[in-house]
């Protein structure tokens, strides 16, 4: 701005002339078509150069390197549009792809590129809404059951020997054949935020992810409600399906999980972590866990969310995955509709291939990181601590950290041979009920949570 108000400065106490406009050039480095330009609109200029200051916005109406490929970006808002009149969802990542598809051949160089995108919504009035949400506290009477969890987890690993690959975590955890989620692109402006689903929200299947501490993922394993299994789910390899009255897992399925998931072939013992839902510590889960020489680790209701390796890095991820598979179909999928004209739910066989696609790409550096984060498959030396989430600045035991360190350095001193270690399967009955029920004040509270009975809280 200063150079232009100086270029206009000198060129007004001139009279003017080409010789003029190359000195001008010349003496503030700016070719003569861009000094000629700013004296054609030199009223402009100067009322924007007095105002300059305390303006927040330095440039004139239609400065600035036009947008390439104009045709374009009008294609693109027009598939925004008319994905928003039909109360689709839109994500930042959606306009992307979108854009690469429409640029394809027109511009090798064009990435579609964050800063791309944002100038793209600028231009077009286009933003981004999302729903604001509560978060629950975490009261501190965990700590102390933290704490005890962690410590036994250590002294059986130090105790048994475990090697990784016999190290397993589980969790269960649910979708639903519809899962819109809180945000979608859309045009400022709008008073009404609407996102179309075909109207199963409510409809929900349970999904029990297990992974192993050397980073191994297990076939996931799939409950839908109802009584007759799909033929079509046969089909579909890398994934168990199978059937409950009310989509949960029980004490049978728990049962089923366990030798064809978990399986009974193993050379040697095996540790199990897992939550203490209700079926998991059914007399018959325990000893059929023994008979499948595996030992188990439950974690204290109300700590899922601190120190459970699904909890903590897994779940969030798949069901970003398994959203995203959902909204491509209800963007761009073929679909069924009824007499009616409704649109029916995805078919059982179309959410298990979503469940198996949207885990495949969990990466092993993921898995295994999780488990030292839950202070899981630490080594033995100690030297891997500072991994443990709860122990970090941020962490619920943050200022017992020093007492945890040492207790653990304490443990491996002595082999893993002490017995004080309080045993979490020793859970009290009230704590077991809160399994089965979690309590919101808010049904928007915590998305990961709603309707979810596999979820302990206190």
């Amino acid at each position: 701005m200063d150079q232009i108000e100086k270029s206009i400065g000198f060129k007004s106490g001139l009279d003017g002339g080409h010789s003029f406009l190359e000195e001008a050039a010349r003496k503030y480095d700016v070719d003569c078509k861009r000094i000629r330009e700013w004296c054609k609109n030199k009223d402009k200029l100067k009322d924007s150069c007095e105002a300059a200051h305390n303006a927040k916005r330095r440039r004139l109406d239609g400065g600035g390197r036009p947008p390439s490929f104009e045709t374009l970006e009008e294609s693109l808002y027009s598939w925004i549009e008319e994905l928003r009149s039909q109360r689709l969802r839109v994500t930042h990542k959606m306009v992307q792809g979108k854009a690469l598809e429409l640029y394809a051949g027109e511009e090798e160089s064009f990435v579609a590129s964050r800063g791309w995108l944002r100038n793209f919504f600028g231009r077009h009035n286009i933003t981004l809404r999302r729903r604001a949400t509560v978060g629950q506290k975490i009261p501190e009477t965990v700590i102390p059951k933290l704490m005890n969890y962690i410590i036994f987890v250590c002294s059986q690993i130090l105790r048994n020997q475990y090697q990784l690959s016999h190290i397993g975590a589980m969790d269960e955890t649910p979708i639903w054949f519809d899962m819109p989620a809180d945000t979608t692109v859309d045009f400022v402006g709008q008073k009404s935020i609407p996102i179309r689903t075909t109207g199963h929200e409510k409809s929900r299947i349970t999904v029990c992810l297990a992974a192993k501490a050397n980073g191994i993922k297990l076939p996931p394993f799939i409950v839908f409600k109802g009584k007759r299994r799909d033929r079509d789910l046969n089909e579909l390899s890398g994934v168990v399906c199978v059937m409950s009255s009310n989509g949960w897992m029980d004490e049978k399925l728990t049962h089923e999980w366990l030798q064809t998931v978990w399986g009974g072939l193993s050379f040697g013992r095996r540790l199990l972590v897992w939550d203490s839902f209700r079926c998991h510590i059914q007399d018959s889960i325990k000893k059929e866990v023994a008979r499948l020489k595996t030992g188990m680790a439950v974690i204290p209701g109300g700590c899922t969310v601190l120190i459970q390796a699904p909890d903590v890095s897994w779940n969030k991820s798949f069901k970003a995955a398994y959203r995203e598979q959902y909204e491509q179909w209800m963007s761009e999928g073929e679909k069924e509709y009824t007499r009616g004209g409704n649109m029916k739910a995805p078919t059982k066989l179309l959410v298990a291939s979503w469940v198996k696609k949207a885990w495949e790409p969990l990466s092993t550096e993921i898995i295994t990181e999780s488990f030292k984060s839950c202070a899981i498959s630490n080594s033995i030396d100690n030297s891997e601590n500072d991994k443990i989430t709860v122990i970090k600045e941020d962490g619920i035991l943050f200022s017992k950290r020093d007492e945890l360190v040492q207790k653990l350095e304490e443990l491996t001193i002595n082999n893993g041979m002490d017995d004080k270690s309080e045993n979490p399967h020793e859970l009290d009955f009230e704590q077991d009920e809160l399994n089965q029920i979690v309590f919101l004040d808010d049904e928007n509270l915590c998305e990961e949570v709603q309707d979810d009975p596999y979820k302990c809280t206190t």
